[in-house]
Order: structure tokens, then sequence, then C-alpha cells
């Protein structure tokens, strides 16, 4: 008798110890639902080589690379979505846990996101038409001009704007602006060198019949989250990314698209503090 009750104090303890076990679990689990519910939309424009549709419709870029791996660290599946650069800047101030990139680190956007991290540097040029005879040396200077052809709601538009230019031609996509200047329906284009360089080649025109007449800004090109979001999804993000770049998968992504910039369109870049970079050459 004394036999049986050892073994049944004994089995009641193990089959305590499993209850308690199972109970922790699913208390764990019910505490992470919350987290796992919470939707996170992610979008971006066409702005390569961080992010644009491939010659086979594929979506990729260094900042598409990079926001994929930090889905892979954080486990989520959420699509990313290309959107018209206007409606991108909208649902980014208004709709929560919404991810935007690449989106230009500015002092006017500084406190109307959380920064999750920096991809690439890219020195934002005014381009002329070769031979239109256009040359300008200061921003006075560039507003006396016809019309100068932006992104709408990008980092070079609202620049313009603050600076008082009233001859703003601001359009949804930067082809727009490049077939404009050829067309000599405007006299200058904002845009990146790396950018236009890819445009060129896409639309099968010579890059050298571009002349950069200024240059304006450096873009710190970065992935960034909507102010209402979630701070424990924002913490994730910052933390996957911070992680990608301490282990050297950033730089093996960098070094990829680094290769891609250099061998397809031309243009030289370095990776260097934490960001793939493109400097004026011509």
């Amino acid at each position: 008798m004394a036999s049986i009750r050892a073994n049944w104090g004994l089995m009641s303890e193990e089959y305590v110890t499993k209850v308690f076990g199972l109970l922790l679990k699913g208390l764990w689990l019910l505490l992470l639902l919350p987290c796992m519910a919470v939707a996170i939309s992610i979008g971006t424009v066409e702005e390569p080589p961080g992010n644009f549709i491939d010659e086979t419709g594929t979506l990729t870029g260094l900042s598409v690379d990079f926001v994929k791996a930090i889905q892979k660290r954080v486990h989520n599946s959420s699509k990313i979505q290309m959107l018209p650069p206007a409606r991108l800047i909208k649902h980014s101030l208004s709709i929560p846990n919404f991810v935007i990139f690449s989106l230009s680190r500015s002092q006017e956007r500084e406190h109307n996101y959380h920064w999750i991290a920096l991809v690439m540097r890219k020195p934002l040029v005014m381009f002329a038409k070769k031979g239109a005879n256009i040359n300008v040396k200061n921003l006075q200077e560039a507003k006396t001009l016809d019309r100068i052809g932006v992104l709408h709601s990008s980092v070079s538009h609202d620049y313009l704007l603050k600076q008082g230019f009233n001859n703003i031609e601001a359009v949804n996509s930067h082809k727009q602006n490049l077939e404009k200047l050829m067309l000599g329906r405007i006299s200058l284009m904002y845009h990146s060198i790396q950018g236009a360089a890819k445009l060129c080649k896409d639309l099968g025109i010579d890059f050298n019949q571009l002349e950069p007449v200024l240059i304006l800004q450096v873009s710190n090109s970065s992935i960034a989250m909507s102010k209402n979001s979630d701070i424990e999804i924002v913490k994730q993000w910052q933390a996957a990314a911070k992680a990608i770049k301490a282990d050297g998968s950033f730089e093996k992504l960098a070094k990829k698209w680094q290769n891609y910039t250099e061998e397809v369109i031309g243009i030289p870049s370095e990776i260097k503090d934490g960001a793939l970079n493109f400097w004026h050459s011509q």
C-alpha cells in the first residue's frame, strides 16, 4: 500500500508539472496574440537601385532586399506594394504600422516617422539636356528658368517649395520628367545620379545626353515606419535592421547592388558607414 501511495504521489507530481507547463505555454501564446494580430503594410515607389520593377516584372533592389531580410527576422510576410509617390506619402502619414521605403530623411520629415535604417546616400542633381545651353550657378538663377521637373511629394519637391520656387512641374514618375526634358518641355530635371542613369538605360537614351547643372542635396535614403505605429513593432524592426548590419548581411546585399550599378548602368559607388553611397563623378 505504501508503494502504491508513493507511485501515486509521483504520478500526481508529474501530472501537475505537465499541466502547469501547458498552462504557461497557453498564457505565452495569449500574450503574443495581440502582436501576431497587428497588420503591417509596406509600400514603396520606383527609385532604382533601391526599389524598382525589373525586366521580368519583379520588384527588386537593395532596399527591397533589406526590407525582406528584416521581414524574415521579425517573422512578417506582408506583401510589398508599389504605389504612386503622393499616395505612398499620404498612407505613411495616416496608416498605423505602415513601412515606407526608400524615404529620404530630412529635417522636415524627421519627427513625422520612426526611422528604421539608412540604406543609401545619393546626390540629387538638376540635369539639363545637353546642348540646351542652360547655365545656372545657384538656386536664384534656377528660379528664373521656365519649368523644373520633380517627382511629386519627393524630398526634392519639398526642398524646392521650401526655397520658394514657383516654376516646379511635379509628376508621378521620373520617366515623365526625362521624356519632357528630351522634348524640351522642361528646362531641368531634378533626380539622383544613379536613378537618371538607370532611367536612360531603360529608355534607350545615351546618359551623356544629360548634363548635370547643379548638385543641391544628398539624399539619405531610408526605411521608415509611420509615426502612429505600435512602438514594440518599431523596436523589433529597428533591432532586426541593426543586427543585419552588425553581422555583415547588409554589406553582402550592398555589394550585390554595387556591382549591378557599376556593371549595368556605369555608376560607381562605395559601401561605407552603413550605407551604399553614390557620389557625383562627371
